[in-house]
Order: structure tokens, then C-alpha cells, then sequence
């Protein structure tokens, strides 16, 4: 019997077969990082906390709903009724915000159903365009506003503290253009975005948010809100913001808004929702940890990924970039934090 000689690969066989198995060590090395397009070279410095200094046990917390009409504009209700309403759901902030026009006059503590409401001056200021929610405006007078460059010179006037109502109902603006309004204005008066819209009509709000954090972040924020832009009495407690104050009075609730000292809330069902006991940020380990109670899921965001599920986040292990935010839910609706900026050296 004949024995077949034994046949060795020639050095470019060889050769191929060590490129393919290079690609594929690549290929591997880079599933195993996580999909926000994480940068090998990016090395963290920080954690920008927007609750830093918070005492979560301590702090007041005021529910506000910053976006609601009445009959000065296409609402049912006069501007003492919305308030009235609102006061009886335990709302501390509402801010009257009509369509180009105002529906109170002037910001002011108000004693409503046994409660101290802090009334808003507010305007949903854009007709054909894009609407700005414009709060906190010293004007008096009515305003058709049909282009950015108004609505700028409203607000810088004013002492104004804007957001971007319901951004995702204008599929006709692009990322670029969102990027191009947020740079024509400082980021204390265009401090950021509503995300949830009433019962959430617009949740492609949501992505838009995330797309443009991660274009903008860590340079600058943009805080998310949510209300119910409610225009009559069964439009009232969908969606509600929480800010973190001091003290209750004007400057303080001013600063709230205009720093990202808030959560913000859709609420899906009567059930409980969920409730931020503390949130603690380690910046030496570049780690966030969040204690929650009804906490059903805790996703974090970054990039518009999830990238853990856990109650503690490691901006190194992770590789993230840009910002990390997070969202808590419950049976009774979804918690939505502010983003933490992840300055980098």
C-alpha cells in the first residue's frame, strides 16, 4: 500500500490564511465595545452632574406643567380655571403659555385650593414655523412671531427662558437646522426640548433628543421637559416635570429650568410611579448610581443606545462618550432623567 505524501500550504496560502484571522481578531475586538461609537483614544475627566449638591431627602421638589392654553388663545378654559385644575393635582408651577399672545399678566405666587401655585407668563411664541415655548417674558404686548430671528430678539429682550415645543411634529426641520437654532442662541435661554408632548403623541421626540446630544454634548446641554400642553380639563396630568429647588420663589424655580435641576415624567397609569430616593456620582471610579424606588427597569442612554440596565453605570468600562441619561419604569409610567455630560482631556 502506498502512503500519500503529506502537503504543506505554499507561503501565500499562509500568508491569506494570517490576514483573514487578523480581520477576524479585528472584527471581534470591536463587537465586544459598546455601540455608541465609542473612541479608543477618548479618555473621561469627569461626570458633569446636574443634580450635584442636591439632597435628595431634603430638597423641595415642585411638579410643573410648563405648556397650557386657555381661552385667550385655543383653549376651553380661562387662565384661572387651567390653574385651578392643575392645583387640585398638587401641580406647584404652571406656566400659561398661549399661542402669541399671553394669557396672564405678569408671574406671580398665587394661593389656588389651599396650595401656594406659582403662576407663569409664558408664550408659545411661532405660527407657521417652529413653536418656542418662551417663559418668564417681561413683554406686554402681542406678538405674531413668523421667523427665528423675532422670536430671538423676543427673548433676549425679555430675560426669557425658551424650549422647543413638540419638535418631532416638524418633520420638515433637519438635524442640522435643530443644531443651527441651538447655536444662534445662548444655552441659558435656549436651555433645551420638549420630549414627552401630552400622552406622549410625539415619542419620535425621544431619538431627536438623543441625536442631538450626541451631536452637541459635552459642550452643551439640552434638557428635556415634558407637559401636557393641555388645552381643557381632560388634557391634565399625562406628562409633568419635577424641579429640584432651595427655596419656592421665582430665581430659584428660574434656575431649575434654565440648569437641568429636574426629572421629567410620562405618566401611562394610575399606578405608582417610579421615585428617585438619591443619585450618587463617583468621580474618581467615573461611575453613577441611582437608588430608585418602583423601579421595574433602569435603562441608560447614551448615543441613543441602552447601554446597562444595572443601577450603576461605569462611564470607563463602557467607553462612553458625549452624555449618559437614564430612564426608570414602572406599572404607573416612565421617569426620565437630565443628561450627565462626559467632559473628556
Amino acid at each position: 500500500m502506498t502512503k500519500k505524501l503529506k502537503t504543506f500550504p505554499s507561503i501565500k496560502t499562509i500568508l491569506k490564511l494570517q490576514l483573514v484571522l487578523l480581520v477576524v481578531l479585528i472584527t471581534a475586538g470591536s463587537c465586544r465595545s459598546v455601540p455608541t461609537g465609542s473612541n479608543a483614544n477618548y479618555t473621561p475627566a469627569s461626570i458633569s452632574n446636574p443634580y450635584e449638591g442636591i439632597d435628595f431627602e431634603s430638597t423641595l421638589r415642585l411638579r410643573a406643567n410648563l405648556h397650557t392654553h386657555t381661552t385667550a388663545s385655543d383653549g376651553r378654559e380661562s387662565a384661572d380655571e387651567m390653574v385651578r385644575l392643575y392645583a387640585q393635582k398638587s401641580y406647584d408651577i404652571v406656566a400659561i403659555t398661549d399661542h402669541r399672545t399671553f394669557g396672564v399678566d405678569s408671574t406671580e405666587y398665587r394661593m389656588v385650593e389651599g396650595r401656594q401655585v406659582l403662576v407663569i407668563k409664558g408664550i408659545e411664541a411661532g405660527r407657521h414655523n417652529h413653536h418656542f415655548n418662551s417663559l418668564f417674558t417681561s413683554f406686554n404686548t402681542r406678538f405674531m412671531f413668523r421667523s427665528i430671528p423675532l422670536i430671538e430678539a423676543h427673548v433676549h429682550n425679555s430675560d426669557g427662558i425658551m424650549f422647543l415645543n413638540h419638535p418631532a411634529r416638524y418633520r420638515r426641520f433637519s438635524d442640522n437646522w435643530y443644531e443651527r437654532v441651538f447655536s444662534r442662541f445662548p444655552a441659558d435661554r435656549l436651555v433645551g426640548m420638549e420630549v414627552i408632548n401630552a400622552n406622549n403623541r410625539y415619542p419620535e421626540s425621544e431619538d431627536l433628543w438623543d441625536r442631538l446630544l450626541t451631536r452637541v454634548a459635552p459642550g452643551r446641554a439640552i434638557w428635556g421637559f415634558a407637559n401636557d400642553d393641555s388645552h381643557n380639563a381632560g388634557q391634565i396630568g399625562f406628562s409633568f416635570n419635577e424641579f429640584f429647588v432651595e427655596e419656592n420663589n421665582i430665581a430659584s424655580v428660574k434656575h431649575a429650568i434654565a440648569n437641568g435641576r429636574s426629572f421629567f415624567y410620562h405618566r401611562k397609569s394610575p399606578y405608582v410611579m417610579p421615585f428617585v430616593r438619591n443619585i450618587v456620582v463617583d468621580q474618581q471610579r467615573l461611575t453613577i448610581t441611582v437608588y430608585a424606588e418602583n423601579a421595574d427597569l433602569i435603562q441608560w442612554i447614551s448615543r441613543g443606545y441602552v447601554v446597562s440596565e444595572d443601577s450603576t453605570v461605569s462611564i470607563s468600562d463602557l467607553r462612553l462618550t458625549r452624555y449618559v441619561r437614564f430612564v426608570i419604569t414602572s406599572a404607573g409610567g416612565s421617569l426620565y432623567s437630565q443628561p450627565f455630560l462626559l467632559p473628556y482631556h
